[in-house]
């Protein structure tokens, strides 16, 4: 491990140096462009697209001149519509493409550029039908379950089973469409209620539930989270964590991939 991460220390050290170069105004534009590019070829051969989007975007603020042929702006550019399009923040990368396009219409990364864009749009479009597609499913559900509980209250009968399927699909249902961003929150609320369950079906779920939560963490790639969930995974249910991919989804995550 020690070895391991001294790779990682000089790269983190040096990106840091080229950070500190481009930001300084008392240095040569020349140095200073050869910096900017360095250290975004830098987060792309890293694949680090956090940092890239970041760096990128600060960098296409600068008035930079070119540096072996090649302008830091423009570079700077195209990359964050890049690193934005596989951080998945579809509605940054259509608001960075059009930025892009406006101040460099006749590059040569324009097509590049667009295309993205136009793949991007055509992936939002069919994300916004599966959500619609994904809100009828669950009003659906609701509405079955408040008859239920309608009934069940009219007879004094507790509805406590009502409150964790509902809880339970709204977990279940968007990380079978891998929403993401809907699963990671609504199987943590699942499992904050109602674990560890009582029952084998009801452990079953959170089992389910805690799974679900760390291939979403995974697909939001907040690696840290997903470690730490799979740790509490493991140390609560060690038996029903074998039963699931939680463990080679974690194991899946690149080596060096930003938390």
């Amino acid at each position: 491990m020690e070895h391991a991460s001294k790779p990682l220390t000089a790269h983190n050290s040096r990106e840091a140096e080229l950070r500190a170069l481009l930001e300084d105004p008392d240095r040569p534009t020349e140095e200073r462009s050869a910096a900017a590019l360095e250290l975004l070829d830098t987060h792309l051969l890293r694949g680090r697209s956090r940092s890239l989007a970041r760096d990128a975007e600060r960098i296409f603020q600068m008035d930079l001149p070119r540096h072996l042929g090649r302008l830091p702006t423009e570079q700077a550019g195209w990359l964050r519509v890049n690193a934005l399009s596989t951080l998945g923040e579809k509605a940054k990368v259509l608001e960075a493409g059009d930025t892009f396009l406006q101040r460099f219409p006749e590059s040569p990364l324009a097509s590049v550029v667009d295309t993205t864009m136009r793949s991007t749009r055509t992936m939002l479009d069919s994300e916004h039908r599966a959500r619609r597609k994904l809100e009828d499913s669950l009003s659906e559900v609701e509405e079955e379950l408040a008859r239920e509980r309608a009934r069940l209250e009219s007879r004094g009968e507790p509805t406590a089973r009502i409150d964790r399927e509902l809880a339970r699909k709204r977990c279940a249902y968007p990380a079978t469409e891998r929403f993401h961003e809907v699963s990671a929150v609504t199987c943590r609320a699942f499992i904050d209620t109602w674990a560890p369950g009582e029952t084998p079906a009801e452990r079953l779920a959170v089992r389910n539930a805690r799974e679900a939560e760390i291939i979403a963490l995974v697909g939001l790639r907040r690696y840290t989270e997903a470690r730490e969930r799979l740790a509490g995974f493991r140390a609560a249910d060690p038996e029903g964590e074998k039963q699931t991919l939680a463990s080679s989804v974690v194991l899946g995550i690149p080596p060096g991939a930003e938390p």
